[in-house]
């Protein structure tokens, strides 16, 4: 698998186990491993797979792979991941759920801005944890991804709707 359709991957099962659990709870997968709060990771000198931005981390990771040819996790209301209508099909519905701009969110806020590292999106991302890690059984993104989605949010996890 490409480097470019692993990260996608994992950003996919990333976001459908995300998807299951809020912010500072001690819920499980499934598998009674708890999900941690937050995770070490070092975000300093990192470099980026793309800009930091979300519009970026829309085309190259969420719209390119995780609502991809409507199979994807997220591509649709009946797919794997869209847990709690957590779908993919267009840039400003999937900003409002990840960070709960839209007060129609059952999930609270997967991504929480300036705070990467105690974002629950970013948790599943980064975490050692293989039982918890986006994608399930996988490596997990390459640093870069993880680099790129980590100065978003610690940046601010903004987003400028065109």
């Amino acid at each position: 698998m490409s480097g470019r359709w692993h990260a996608i991957a994992v950003i996919l099962v990333a976001m459908a186990l995300a998807a299951g659990c809020e912010a500072g709870n001690d819920d499980d997968n499934g598998s009674g491993d708890a999900i941690p709060e937050c995770v070490e990771y070092t975000l300093d000198g990192c470099a980026p797979l793309y800009p930091a931005s979300y519009d970026q981390v829309w085309t190259q990771t969420l719209d390119s792979g995780c609502a991809e040819f409507g199979t994807a996790c997220h591509a649709q209301a009946d797919a794997a991941g869209a847990t709690r209508g957590l779908t993919f099909v267009d840039p400003q519905q999937t900003y409002d759920h990840l960070t709960m701009t839209s007060m129609t969110s059952e999930l609270g806020p997967l991504v929480v801005p300036g705070d990467p590292l105690c974002s629950p999106l970013f948790v599943r991302l980064a975490t050692d944890d293989a039982a918890i890690r986006m994608p399930p059984g996988g490596t997990g993104l390459s640093a870069g991804a993880l680099c790129s989605i980590g100065t978003w949010i610690a940046d601010g996890a903004s987003y400028q709707p065109p």
